[in-house]
């Protein structure tokens, strides 16, 4: 039974060291709902998860008023703190400070000398969070490894509870830099609310985080890759090489079919074909393009998906389009109108607004008002509609971390939003909210009118809570070298630790850096990523570089075998992303995920497991060989099918050092009997 220490019954409300007023209520399944009132002194009970859920028509998420799960809090005022405790006992969580910093809400916890902490979204910066301190605000670092496209404020640690940020706000997270034994989430606005898990292991803290945020759907066969993407001018017309001029420049570039055809011939069939610089206008325009490439891929059996910008109306000529379709702002200079009314909305780059975006002449991109049930109505059963019957079956939604906060200054600029239904946003700062809530209708609505004709897929970059619905992300863009490569493997794991089950990358990399590297050192940076990404929940290579087929054959060979691998164990991943849906459990799991109570696990990010019992060592540098680490029991190499190797790790783990040529990526099944997740 949940009970407190000097508070009486739930909900408990009580003062805060820095004189807030605060409440807990128990939510049931170990989960407790921590909220700090406004400066007002006024609760705001409509949080991320609660405006995701009214938004797409769901009933609103309460507690679990009736959930006996033994979980219980102690609540001490001299000094302050927040004890949360396991159904067990164990003490999982405590809560040391809340208070305010001017219009910042300042939230702080305690850290055990000896704790790792995980989470955050899709980062490549470091697997274990502990010493690092960073923001949580979505931005096109092009690159970098400081910043993140998808910012989710969940995190886990190794005492096996966790806690979620109920807010889309951007917000700053130190866990142990500033004071070696404490974690503090600083958060835009004068209140707080947060959940947090009394579990006792990370993955049920996560699924936890998942169910709350939101389940994902699963995806269909074809979802999984390996999906083809080009960067213009490729794939920009239906056949044969042109010389293609865009923006006063001109590149070769070559036709669907034959890109298509080319995969083929290397034995790798696409399972979708992401056409990114194919001009819409031609399937809106029923051009011949347009009924030769429907014809020919639908033919195949093979999808077509199209390249779009965070809410992109795709086309306004389009039967039924009207002005108050589009999001209308207001756009401030030094607090001075200098936009009144326009559709155009200037982008964000970085944390600032770009000023040559202002106005019909600049840059600024034209949205979709979602607040606008007539608006999505005509986007459906109009656009989409149209774009379906033309073989579309899904999007690449790019940029989704361009839409600047309502009435925040950006350098001095600043923008404020006339929705249809401005409701929709309360509690919901736009800049997380929009993309997140944009793609997770689309791929619902989407899904539910392609039911029966191969479903629908939203593969989006960017976002924030309620991303994971869709399900399918990515994390672009990395360079194509050794180095991005090892970062790509990173992001993909720290999202399964943040409740994304489904991340992946551009495969080997998106561009060159500046310097081109030999044919011979790209083929081998590929052939390494197509080693481990036959372990990933999808497939997906993009691009303004060589195509694999241009690569050497030994890199061509090694793709082919790890594609060939890939689809053995279809079945296998299936039954992995059946529980990725059902619990939050990423395909690729950190081994500190499967062995939390191994210390050696924690910070270990260049190794990973294929669901409980098959361990993944990818090499990630340009060497033939690299040294592994097994968690306690029996293990068997199983790339070494002619002569196996067994191992046997005692507690406390064994380093071995392997070779791993080219082509040959260390596996490592678990032959004993005990389960990760048992």
């Amino acid at each position: 039974m949940a009970t407190a220490t000097d508070t009486g019954s739930f909900p408990a409300e009580f003062i805060s060291d820095g004189n807030v007023k605060c409440r807990i209520v128990p939510w049931g399944e170990c989960r407790w709902r921590l909220e700090s009132a406004d400066a007002q002194g006024v609760f705001r009970h409509k949080g991320a998860i609660q405006a995701l859920s009214l938004f797409m028509g769901e009933d609103e998420p309460r507690p679990l008023a009736d959930t006996n799960d033994g979980t219980h809090i102690e609540i001490s005022s001299n000094p302050f703190s927040i004890k949360i405790f396991s159904p067990s006992g164990k003490l999982v969580q405590e809560i040391i400070s809340i208070s305010r910093n001017g219009e910042k809400t300042v939230v702080k916890g305690r850290l055990l000398d000896e704790e790792a902490i995980y989470g955050g979204g899709e980062r490549f910066d470091s697997l274990n969070k502990r010493g690092r301190s960073f923001t949580l605000f979505t931005e096109d670092g092009w690159n970098r490894a400081d910043t993140t496209y998808i910012a989710i404020p969940f995190f886990t640690t190794t005492r096996g509870g966790g806690f979620l940020v109920n807010a889309y706000e951007p917000m700053t997270a130190d866990f142990g830099k500033c004071s070696a034994n404490e974690w503090a989430i600083e958060l835009d606005g004068t209140h707080s609310d947060i959940f947090i898990f009394a579990t006792e292991k990370p993955a049920d803290a996560i699924e936890r985080a998942y169910r709350l945020m939101g389940e994902g759907s699963l995806p269909r066969r074809w979802n999984q890759g390996p999906l083809i993407c080009r960067y213009w001018p490729d794939l920009s017309f239906f056949e044969g090489k042109r010389l293609v001029t865009r923006r006063n420049k001109s590149a070769l570039g070559y036709g669907a079919k034959d890109i298509y055809e080319k995969h083929c011939e290397i034995g790798v069939p696409p399972t979708a074909m992401l056409i990114e610089p194919w001009p819409l206008g031609n399937f809106f325009d029923n051009t011949e393009e347009a009924v030769k490439i429907r014809k020919y891929f639908g033919e195949r059996n093979i999808p077509l998906m199209i390249w779009m910008y965070v809410g992109s109306v795709l086309s306004k000529s389009v039967s039924g389009f009207r002005p108050e379709f589009l999001v209308h702002v207001d756009i401030y200079q030094d607090d001075k109108l200098v936009e009144p009314d326009t559709s155009y909305i200037p982008k964000i780059v970085g944390r600032t607004i770009n000023p040559d975006s202002i106005g019909q002449s600049g840059k600024g991109v034209e949205m979709l008002d979602i607040t606008n049930p007539e608006a999505w109505d005509w986007y459906i059963n109009c656009i989409w509609r149209k774009l379906a019957d033309n073989g579309i079956r899904g999007a690449k939604i790019d940029f989704c971390e361009l839409m600047p906060d309502d009435s925040v200054d950006y350098g001095g600029l600043c923008v404020k939003y006339k929705w249809k239904n401005p409701e929709v946003f309360d509690g919901a700062a736009v800049h997380h909210a929009y993309p997140s809530f944009f793609i997770a209708k689309l791929f619902k609505e989407a899904s539910k009118m392609l039911e029966d004709e191969g479903g629908f897929m939203a593969f989006a970059r960017g976002g924030g809570i309620g991303l994971q619905r869709a399900p399918y992300s990515w994390a672009g863009d990395q360079t194509r070298t050794f180095a991005k490569l090892r970062e790509q493997l990173r992001a993909m794991l720290n999202a399964g630790m943040s409740g994304m089950p489904f991340l992946t990358c551009d495969m080997a990399g998106y561009k060159y850096e500046r310097d081109v590297p030999s044919v011979e050192l790209e083929g081998r940076v590929f052939a390494r990523a197509a080693e481990f990404f036959a372990y990933s929940p999808v497939v997906q290579t993009h691009g303004d570089v060589l195509n694999v087929y241009e690569l050497p054959i030994e890199a061509q060979e090694i793709y082919r075998t790890a594609m060939a691998e890939r689809e053995k164990r279809a079945g296998e991943l299936d039954n992995l992303l059946k529980v990725s849906c059902r619990k939050g459990m990423p395909v690729m799991r950190p081994l500190v995920l499967a062995f939390p109570e191994d210390k050696r696990t924690w910070d270990i990010d260049d190794e990973f497991m294929y669901g409980d019992n098959l361990l993944v060592a990818p090499v990630l540098d340009d060497v033939e060989e690299r040294k592994v680490y097994l968690p306690k029991g029996r293990w068997i190499r199983e790339d070494k099918a002619d002569s196996p190797q067994t191992y046997t790790a005692e507690a406390g783990g064994i380093e071995i050092a392997v070779e791993a040529p080219l082509g040959v990526i260390p596996l490592f099944r678990r032959i004993d009997d005990y389960s990760a997740n048992e």
